[in-house]
């Protein structure tokens, strides 16, 4: 929540006090991604490794985990699993934290408007894109 909404969206209901944007705000973030819950996942285990910096390299120089594939390998299951329950059901969970606030239809993973205006759908061949990312 604070990597996307900055250290004051921990506080409930805070009031903007000037500053500059959140990133939620500058990049028009409304719903989490594979990729955000990736970044996530990869930044907690960076966090409780023994590692002091972020390696340019992609792999910790202390405990050797490679974050880039990390980072690849739970992007490539969350794209894979995107339609799952179980998965909708955590997506869901983190949208109405990290986004609270936010238009809570942005948060409906179960609405496609594309399909209401009889384009055609791409969401298989995309998830084959992502998942090769």
């Amino acid at each position: 929540k604070v990597a996307v909404g900055g250290k004051m969206s921990i506080y409930s209901k805070s009031g903007r006090n000037g500053g500059a944007n959140p990133y939620c705000k500058l990049w028009r973030l409304k719903a989490c991604t594979p990729g955000l819950i990736a970044c996530g996942v990869t930044s907690i285990i960076f966090l409780l490794s023994p590692d002091q910096q972020f390696p340019g390299s992609g792999v910790g120089t202390i405990s050797s985990i490679s974050y880039s594939a990390v980072f690849r390998t739970v992007k490539r299951f969350f794209v894979a699993q995107w339609a799952h329950p179980r998965v909708q059901a955590i997506v869901k969970n983190i949208n109405n934290y990290v986004f609270m606030g936010t238009d809570e239809a942005a948060h409906d993973l179960s609405t496609n408007t594309d399909d209401a205006a009889g384009k055609e759908d791409l969401t298989d061949s995309l998830n084959l894109v992502m998942a090769s990312l």
